[in-house]
C-alpha cells in the first residue's frame, strides 16, 4: 500500500528542526545499541581465525555482546585473502596458533606486512608464549585455551580499548 498523502511544505526553520531531531534520534540510537553491546557504525572490528567453529562462535557471541563488529573465518588463506580486498581493515586479528595452511603466525605476518600496526592475539591450547618469544614479529597478546569469556574481553580491552 502507498501513501498518498501529500506532506505539507515546511519552512527553512521547520526543516533545519526537522534535521535536528532526526540527527538527535539517530545519536540516542546510536547510544542505546552501545548500551545493549550491538555493534555500531563505529565499532572496532575483529577478525577472528581458528579452525575450530566452536571457538568461532563463542569469540564472536562474547566480542560482539561487548560492542565489538566481528568477522569470523575457520580458514586462514580465505582471512588473508580478505584483509587484501577489503578498505576497511580490521582493528586486530585474534588468531589460533596451529591451523591447516598456514598457523596463525604466518597469517599475522602477511597483514602486517600490510599494516604494521595491526594489533594481534594469538591463541593456542598446544604450545605457549615460549613458541614464539623469539619469532621476528611475536604477537601483541597470548590467549591460552581453553579460555573463558572473562578472559577473552580482559584482552582484547588491553589491545584496543
Amino acid at each position: 500500500m502507498t501513501c498518498t498523502k501529500s506532506r505539507p511544505k515546511s519552512t527553512g526553520a521547520l526543516a533545519h528542526n526537522e534535521w535536528r531531531v532526526l540527527i538527535w534520534l539517530g545519536l540516542i540510537m546510536n547510544l542505546k545499541k552501545r548500551a545493549r553491546g550491538v555493534p555500531t557504525e563505529d565499532s572496532k572490528l575483529i577478525y577472528v581465525v581458528d579452525d575450530e567453529t566452536m571457538l568461532l562462535d563463542l569469540a564472536r557471541y562474547v566480542l560482539e555482546r561487548e560492542g565489538y563488529e566481528v568477522k569470523t573465518y575457520c580458514n586462514p588463506t580465505q582471512a588473508l585473502l580478505d584483509y587484501r580486498r577489503v578498505r576497511r581493515k580490521p582493528s586486530m586479528i585474534l588468531t589460533d596458533f596451529q591451523m591447516s595452511k598456514m598457523n596463525g603466525l604466518e597469517l599475522a605476518a602477511a597483514c602486517r606486512r600490510i599494516t604494521p600496526s595491526l594489533k594481534v592475539a594469538l591463541a593456542s591450547g598446544s604450545v605457549g608464549t615460549s613458541a614464539f618469544a623469539h619469532h621476528a614479529e611475536p604477537p601483541d597478546a597470548f590467549l591460552a585455551k581453553p579460555y573463558g569469556k572473562r578472559d577473552l574481553v580482559r584482552m582484547v580491552r588491553s589491545l584496543l580499548d
